[in-house]
């Protein structure tokens, strides 16, 4: 029986590894057939295997920085000072810069944010209407105000916030990569999302998505805690079932996250003679610690704002999500829909989502075998390029004349370095999967790579932009130095069957 259990988990995690490796190449193989001919730098890069030859040769090259400074590297991990603080001018040089140079006027999403956080300052409450049809856009704006009432409501509060969360999450990434995988491996991740140009240029918006990564890697990182030490496991479980509750208040994706964790724990759980029973009381507590938190900060959020909130606030995003005609990304004519029910001001919000969730279930059946084509466009739309940031802060700039010609003079260099760096660290990704499958990661890795594929098959269903990724190039970053590592001993290994001499050894 349980070598039967210890045989269907290791199955169970081979199909994750594989899932994981084929979400990488068509990440790649998506951009590929994405980009072609849209933008201008295609011009002199148009074609298929033009493509695949630059990021093969960029990626040779990147590989071969990486080996040159590999002792380096090496001992610059051996002082945890230096490498802390390595990390943390990696993260805070270039997205001070990225701030001083490009100044961004928050719109749309952006603008409320700033607008309920401003409102929360002087303790008023804006959008109460809105809060109520999606309470997750008041977690964000309530953590800001804090900033606004030292301050005052001024961007670069907001900004400022983006920096420090973004030092948070390098610190996170390099020792979480430093238990699964090696030191060497956590640094490289840590300063590969340091430098990653999206995540840069993201800094400048007033968005949820850093301080929800943030808090998604310290779930993470208890996570790794709680299984690593015995004391106190049961009352950790409820108290990670807490953290993961808040995390779903600033965006939510905290349930995938929640989800994630449990399986982990059952598949370990199978793996392990005698660990089931206490693996799935732990499962029963931290989802039970999930619920009971998530509907406190429910009911919590709805006397604050003095109207009900919806419980399940999934209902417009499917409906946009369900549209083909724009891709499954948000839309004036769905947006339209959710104002015939909300426009009278006394609607009851959680009423409104399953109404317009009903609409959205029919338009998915009518459209038959046509999803297939839709959730095909909403892939693309989701992970096939990086560089949506250019034209959120193309949009922000335009109220500042000076600096909106500086950066429409550069902005396709910029796609270009967003997604040609996206995709080497998608190849060092694919390595990882591949590095992976041959050798025992650990369980926790398989939480985080779960997450990567949970926020995937959700965005299939419900509304995508470009910038709902964001949260998990935390994660690839993680998987790229893993990755470049497996690399890096592969090209050392290879020299020395050619008899060439040897790098340096690790210490």
């Amino acid at each position: 029986m349980n070598s039967n259990a210890q045989k269907i988990a290791v199955i169970i995690e081979k199909i994750i590894l594989i899932a994981f490796a084929v979400f990488s190449l068509l990440n790649f193989l998506s951009f590929l057939t994405k980009y072609e001919n849209r933008y201008d730098f295609a011009v002199f890069l148009s074609s298929m295997p033009v493509w695949i030859l630059f990021i093969i040769s960029a990626s040779a090259v990147f590989l071969l920085f990486l080996l040159l400074f590999r002792k380096m590297v090496s001992r610059i991990v051996e002082r945890k000072i230096l490498s802390y603080g390595v990390i943390i001018i990696a993260v805070v040089l270039p997205r001070l810069l990225a701030i001083g140079i490009f100044r961004v006027t928050p719109l749309s999403d952006f603008k409320l944010y700033h607008d309920i956080a401003s409102g929360l300052a002087k303790g008023e409450i804006v959008a109460s209407g809105y809060i109520s049809l999606f309470p997750h856009t008041f977690g964000y704006p309530a953590v800001l105000s804090l900033l606004y009432r030292i301050f005052g409501p001024h961007y670069l509060a907001g900004q400022l916030l983006n920096v420090l969360a973004g030092v948070g999450i390098a610190v996170l990434i390099y020792q979480t990569g430093s238990i699964l995988f090696s030191r060497e491996a956590g640094f490289s991740a840590a300063l590969f999302w340091a430098v990653w140009p999206s995540q840069v240029l993201y800094c400048t918006l007033i968005c949820t998505e850093t301080l929800f990564t943030f808090l998604m890697l310290l779930n993470i990182r208890v996570f790794i805690s709680i299984i690593r030490k015995e004391p106190l496991r049961k009352a950790a479980f409820a108290g990670l079932g807490l953290l993961c509750a808040y995390t779903n208040c600033i965006r939510p994706f905290g349930i995938i996250l929640t989800a994630s964790f449990i399986l982990v724990l059952i598949l370990d759980g199978l793996k392990h003679k005698g660990t089931l029973a206490t693996k799935a009381v732990s499962c029963l507590i931290l989802a039970a610690a999930y619920l009971v938190s998530a509907s406190l900060f429910g009911m919590g959020l709805s006397g604050i704002i003095g109207r009900k909130t919806a419980g399940f606030p999934a209902g417009f995003n499917l409906l946009t999500g369900s549209n083909i005609k724009y891709a499954g990304t948000w839309n004036i004519e769905d947006s339209r829909i959710l104002s015939d029910y909300t426009d009278n001001g006394s609607f009851d919000a959680q009423e409104v989502q399953n109404a317009v969730m009903d609409i959205a279930i029919r338009r998915y059946e009518a459209q038959g075998l046509e999803n297939f084509r839709l959730f095909c466009m909403k892939y693309k739309v989701l992970w096939a390029s990086d560089d949506d940031i250019i034209n959120y802060m193309r949009a922000g700039l335009e109220e500042n004349p000076e600096d909106s010609v500086l950066f429409s003079s550069i902005a396709r260099y910029l796609r270009l370095i967003c997604n040609v760096y996206y995709l080497m660290m998608t190849c060092l990704c694919i390595v990882s999967a591949i590095r992976l499958y041959r050798h025992e990661p650990g369980a926790p890795a398989y939480a985080f790579i779960l997450f990567i594929l949970g926020t995937a098959a959700a965005h299939l269903l419900l509304e995508v932009a470009g910038r709902y990724h964001y949260p998990t190039v935390s994660l690839l970053s993680m998987l790229a130095g893993a990755g470049s590592e497996a690399a890096l001993d592969h090209l050392k290994h290879s020299r020395i069957k050619a008899g060439m001499k040897p790098s340096p050894q690790k210490p």
